[in-house]
């Protein structure tokens, strides 16, 4: 049970001796909270102001701690009530304890006790002190068991670390603490140690459910979240990899592309001498690993090195590993694409969209930025209204989104940004991958004229227009259920050649549809009573060329109804947007765990497909 926070009034220390410069600073924020205080949203109101940030991954602690602070300063200047920073771009291998259940309950706003606290906690509790405005953070929480912790669960007499959100309210004080239930390859963070979902209350009426990045694509706490809790506003940090045809803004490693410090995986390839494991396989490495002293002094002489670098091992402040593989007689960097063949990418902005439509809630989504390895991606999004403001970048970003958010999703009779999009060209900088059930989607060739057909996942087809009913990896480190019927763009011939996108950006390579009309029959989502949540999700999902998700004017949905309960029908109204993708891609949870579904195995068909085009249309200048 959570117990209310009090309130500490404002209490200021100075070794000052002129009494007027004391004055004046007193004055200033005096006039600052009573400013505040007339701009705030109230429980009346119609809406709040909410604020995400897009932010540019950074390794340094100080350089990021003053960058937000500076950003809540701005939020609060545009009369945000919260702003929401991504995943994992703060402490950069710092890591924080967050006593939520210890001191906290006795000092609960760290600026006012910061000998208590680490100095995380004291920057940003004072930030949103002095601001009046609510923060979520994300950090690398520590939790030392070696000592005795009050309120904790401490299992081992050792040190663990947890991928936290941080929340503060208000005057400053930690109101919540939720821990990554779902780890993405975080070899040195522990998963929660119980999955207790993370929300809290606002002065402005609202209650918020909050979860990270990989949480995203699991029943609990993505489904949980919104049913057992009954909450319409969802808070999402996140560092994801982009992933096509359905995921762009994919589940990332968080952990490496962070770049904390180094971590078990760095001592197993001096331990192994010789082999590097990744995505369940073993790699020779015929020369031994180099620590190089800054990540400066590494001479990365092509991109797909340095990102196998960022994915496989850690950046730190304190060097970076080299490898190499034998080929022939000749030493040579292992190649990227290589490896990473077999790994899925989809938009952050593509699946957040499609989260907020499906579940009907305001999802409040901020994304860390690193086009290099593909994180790139936030929003702010009203259910079935789609983006109120959305950015996708193609280059490295840093960038506030700050919009008014219906109370009611959906309900907005004001103007809005709606998203911001990059020119294609400038997605060429942009890394994605590609989702691995791909090559085990039953498909069928598109050419130009009507055509109107049904697939099944047992029949054997080619590929353009698909259908999926199995189970999915997602990178070797979890595997899940997931089903599809979609359209998606391809490069080439062969299966191996859909779902990704042309290196460069080429004028006139997309295509449109005169007419594109998607019908699945899916099972209904069950309804789990000890979870208190459905056991499945489906989601309408479009991408453009832009790497953006299509606006919710360029198609019709039609999901079930009391007289057809697995009915999902999803249609083209656009006749001239670019299309890479577009159709329903759903999650199934009692699949999880599972082993992924082979190409060209036949397994047991529960779902159908209806796919109708009219006229493939070249998109000519």
């Amino acid at each position: 049970m959570r117990e209310e926070i009090r309130r500490y009034p404002c209490l200021f220390t100075s070794s000052f001796t002129a009494p007027k410069i004391v004055a004046r600073v007193n004055a200033q924020i005096v006039y600052a909270y009573s400013n505040r205080e007339a701009t705030r949203s109230t429980p009346e109101d119609e809406h709040y102001v909410a604020a995400v940030v897009e932010y540019h991954v950074r390794r340094d602690l100080q350089y990021n701690l003053a960058s937000y602070v500076s950003l809540v300063g701005q939020a609060a200047a545009q009369n945000a009530d919260i702003v929401v920073f991504p995943e994992m771009t703060l402490t950069s291998g710092h890591s924080v304890p967050v006593p939520i259940h210890g001191l906290l309950q006795q000092y609960p706003v760290p600026a006012l006790n910061p000998e208590h606290y680490d100095e995380v906690l004291v920057r940003l509790s004072t930030a949103a002190r002095v601001n009046q405005i609510y923060v979520v953070i994300n950090i690398e929480e520590l939790m030392n068991c070696t000592v005795v912790l009050e309120g904790e669960n401490c299992p081992n007499n050792t040190e663990f670390r947890f991928n936290t959100n941080v929340v503060f309210d208000r005057n400053g004080a930690v109101i919540d603490r939720y821990r990554k239930i779902n780890l993405f390859g975080e070899r040195s963070r522990t998963p929660a140690l119980t999955p207790d979902l993370g929300y809290f209350e606002t002065d402005f009426g609202v209650r918020f459910g909050h979860f990270i990045c990989f949480d995203l694509m699991f029943q609990v706490p993505a489904i949980q979240t919104v049913q057992k809790l009954n909450v319409t506003d969802v808070i999402f940090t996140t560092m994801w990899f982009s992933e096509m045809p359905y995921l762009t803004g994919g589940p990332p490693n968080s952990e490496t592309a962070e770049s904390p410090r180094p971590t078990a995986l760095s001592a197993e390839l001096v331990l192994y001498k010789g082999y590097v494991h990744h995505s369940l396989t073993w790699h020779r490495v015929e020369r031994d690993v180099t620590l190089h002293p800054s990540v400066e002094d590494c001479n990365f002489n092509n991109t797909s090195l340095y990102r196998l670098l960022h994915w496989m091992f850690d950046f730190t402040n304190q060097g970076c590993y080299l490898f190499f593989h034998k080929i022939g007689q000749q030493l040579e960097p292992r190649n990227w694409r290589t490896i990473t063949s077999s790994v899925a990418v989809s938009s952050p902005v593509q699946i957040q969209e499609a989260y907020a439509y499906a579940q009907n809630v305001n999802f409040l989504a901020a994304g860390a930025n690193n086009v290099l390895v593909g994180s790139a991606g936030s929003g702010i999004y009203s259910g079935k209204l789609g983006a109120l403001a959305s950015v996708m970048p193609g280059t490295d970003t840093t960038k506030l989104l700050v919009e008014r958010v219906p109370k009611i999703p959906g309900r907005v009779n004001w103007t809005y940004t709606g998203p911001e999009h990059d020119l294609p060209r400038t997605q060429d900088n942009l890394y994605l991958k590609r989702d691995p059930s791909v090559s085990a989607h039953v498909t069928r060739v598109l050419v130009p004229g009507y055509q109107e057909f049904s697939l099944s996942h047992n029949e054997d087809y080619t590929y353009r227009a698909a259908a999926f009913d199995g189970v999915r990896t997602f990178d070797g480190f979890a595997s899940g259920g997931a089903r599809a019927c979609a359209v998606y763009a391809c490069v080439g011939d062969p299966i191996e050649s859909c779902g990704v996108r042309f290196d460069t950006y080429i004028d006139n390579s997309a295509q449109s549809f005169e007419e594109l009309f998607i019908s699945a029959r899916l099972p209904p989502p069950a309804f789990d009573p000890a979870l208190q949540s459905a056991d499945a999700a489906y989601f309408p999902i479009g991408l453009d060329v832009s790497i953006m998700p299509l606006r919710v004017d360029d198609y019709e949905v039609q999901f079930p109804t009391q007289a057809s309960p697995d009915l999902y029908n999803v249609s083209l109204v656009n006749s001239e947007v670019h299309v890479l993708s577009f159709g329903i891609w759903g999650r199934t949870f009692d699949r999880d765990g599972l082993e992924p579904t082979a190409p060209g195995s036949s397994a047991v068909v529960t779902s159908s497909c209806t796919i109708i085009v009219l006229a493939i249309l070249k998109l000519l200048n």
